[in-house]
Order: structure tokens, then sequence, then C-alpha cells
């Protein structure tokens, strides 16, 4: 499959329209993976949530108990709309436009927070490249304490992000990894006991060492020949959204209801898949249906897809993250 643009241009470029919106999960929904008992970290230690947008994340977390919560964003605007909602009911929390890939200035203390999270903030990067994400890489190894956890939560699956994470910070045992699968489509059992292909990944990340301190060179060759070796196409929650959307719309038992776009599993015949997959219609003029029927054959062929007739949304949202 070839041509394909890259997703997410408009990384960096966050507004505040949406008033508490969740990428990935809601915070209710990630509860089990922000339990003290799990992470291992002490409620009383600081935590640093980066890329907080307008998810109402830091609330909860300060609900659950966490008592020193840094919240940042490199949009200003999200800021100021985060400050001004929470300035009377939550004035604990602390908010500040930092950017995560250039912070050295901003944040300046090292080893000072015992948890980081990253609720689809790091997807966000990857839809530019490596650079930026190895970046804030680097300022998560320096802004962790030893025994602190930097917490992942991604659309992406385990097994597309662990080399990544094994090849910069999980290198020379600097940090342990704890990889669970998310179900997107909702929560269900304990994050070991979770199975099946719709999911996306928590990846915890215990820091063991402050040593080899990592350099950017080193993290940038790394990162770098994972990109070249990996699916570089990012399908953004928005887009995945749209996606998953437009198929219940047009299947018999959802007919397009909210509550069933995540759980929607209804096959689209192939012409039609191929409509709501490729929705650009000059991407349509340059890769055709045709070109289109012949990937999924493959794509079938390789056991990631029941049929070379018909494709569900989530059978076709991995067809865009793996034959792009």
């Amino acid at each position: 499959m070839q041509g394909l643009p890259r997703r997410g241009e408009g990384y960096g470029q966050a507004t505040p329209e949406e008033d508490g919106f969740d990428w990935v999960k809601s915070p209710q929904e990630l509860q089990e993976f922000l339990e003290p008992e799990l992470l291992q970290v002490d409620q009383f230690a600081r935590v640093l949530n980066v890329g907080c947008g307008t998810s109402d994340l830091s609330y909860f977390l300060a609900q659950k108990g966490w008592q020193n919560i840094l919240s940042v964003d490199c949009s200003a605007d999200c800021i100021a709309a985060m400050q001004a909602k929470y300035a009377a009911l939550a004035p604990q929390l602390a908010w500040r436009t930092v950017d995560m890939a250039r912070c050295a200035a901003e944040l300046p203390v090292d080893h000072s927070f015992g948890l980081i999270v990253d609720k689809g903030t790091l997807d966000c990067m990857l839809c530019a490249g490596v650079d930026d994400v190895v970046r804030m890489f680097i300022h998560v190894h320096r802004l962790l304490e030893v025994g602190g956890v930097y917490l992942v939560v991604s659309y992406h699956p385990r097994d597309y992000l662990m080399p990544l994470m094994q090849s910069t910070l999980a290198e020379h045992g600097a940090f342990d990894l704890s990889p669970y699968p998310l179900h997107l489509g909702g929560p269900e059992g304990a994050p070991s006991d979770r199975q099946g292909s719709d999911t996306g990944s928590v990846i915890l990340m215990k820091k063991l060492a402050d040593d080899p301190e990592p350099t950017l060179e080193h993290f940038l060759e790394q990162a770098r020949r994972w990109f070249d070796t990996t699916v570089a196409l990012t399908v953004l929650p928005a887009e995945a959204l749209r996606v998953r959307t437009d198929f219940a719309k047009l299947c018999p038992r959802c007919q397009g209801q909210d509550a069933m776009v995540e759980e929607c599993n209804h096959p689209l015949d192939l012409p039609v898949a191929y409509r709501l997959l490729i929705a650009d219609p000059l991407l349509r003029s340059e890769y055709t249906e045709s070109e289109f029927a012949d990937d999924v054959a493959a794509f079938c062929a390789n056991g990631k897809a029941a049929s070379t007739r018909s494709l569900t949304a989530e059978e076709g949202l991995r067809f865009l993250r793996e034959c792009g």
C-alpha cells in the first residue's frame, strides 16, 4: 500500500474547545492502573501529567488521594482553560505551559517526580516522527526519581511500542517494563487477564537507576532505527473514532448509536470499507479500489483479517496502521 499521507500534522496545536476531553480512555476507566499499590509509588510523591490537554485526569488523581500534581501542556490556551476551570474547585492543582520535548528551562529540577503520566501524548508526538519523542524520553529519565514510574497510555498495542521503549529508556536495565493490554471497547477484568486484538496498551516503566545517563544522540539513533523498521503510520485517535463511527452508522445492529460505536464489530463489504477508510477523494484517485483489494488480500493471507471481501472497523484500523 503506497502513498497514504501521514496523519497528525496538527501535533502541538491543541485547543480547549472540548470541555474535559479525553484521548484513549477516561480517568475512571483507567482507575485500576492509577492505584498506588500497582504503581508502588507513594501518593505523597510529586506527579507530572504530561500533555494534559483539557482532560480531567489531574482532578481525578487529586480526588483519589494523590497530593502533589503538576499538569503541563504545550498549548497555553489549554493551560489557561484548566487553570480557570479548577481555580476554585481544586486550587491545589498546578498548571504550566511546557513543551515536554524542550523543557530543560521550564522543569529544571532533576529526579523530582515519583510518577509521570502520559495519556496519549506519546501517540501525538509519534505523528510527527521520533525526534521529539526521544527528547521527551531524555527529560522523563532526568525528572523521575529512582523508583519512580513513567505510565504510558496509548492507542498502540504493546508489540508496537515495546521495541521503542526497550531500545531507549529500558536499555542497559535503567527501567523495568510492565506492559498491559488495554481494551478500547471498555474495561473488563484485571490487567493481566485481558486478551484480544482490539487493544491499546498501558506500559508502566519503573526507573531502576540513574546510570548510565542517556545521550540524545544515542536515543535518536535507536529510535530512528525502530521507526525505519516499524510501521510509521500512526492513526490519530480522532481518525480512529471517525472510522468506528462511520462503520457503526452502516451497521444494521448499531445504526450509528453513540453507545455502540466502540462495540461495533460488523463487517462491511470491501467497496464500502474502502470509501470509509480512504476517505480523501484525492487519495482515492491515487490509491484505487483495485489496489486496496489486493492489499487487503495480502493482509488477510497474513492472518490479520477474516475475509478478503469485507472488513470490520478494527480490521480496517489495523490495516491502516500496519499497511501504511
